[in-house]
């Protein structure tokens, strides 16, 4: 797809499809349109992550490992905070 359209056209893209899958998903009415939606989420979260990964790593060539690595620890983070936010949600909803 980044050969045929080019990565700033399908980063775009792909951001925007993200952006209006989780403006709907609130209003999913049952369980399998969300499972649906989230599937479909999980699939573009997997094909923007590594043009995410590329774009980062091609700003700095000499720095492209910290860039890795700090990108990792941020990911990690926000998979804590997730956890504790979802946790909260999950025991007052």
């Amino acid at each position: 797809m980044v050969k045929k359209f080019g990565l700033q056209r399908t980063f775009k893209t792909e951001l925007l499809t993200l952006i209006i899958l989780y403006l709907i998903l609130p209003f999913a009415n049952n369980f399998w349109v969300a499972e649906i939606l989230l599937t479909i989420i999980y699939i573009n979260n997997g094909f923007i992550f590594p043009l995410f990964m590329a774009t980062l790593q091609g700003t700095v060539e000499n720095a492209r490992s910290t860039i890795s690595s700090l990108s990792n620890a941020v990911m990690y983070l926000g998979e804590t905070i997730a956890g504790i936010v979802g946790g909260v949600l999950f025991v007052k909803f």
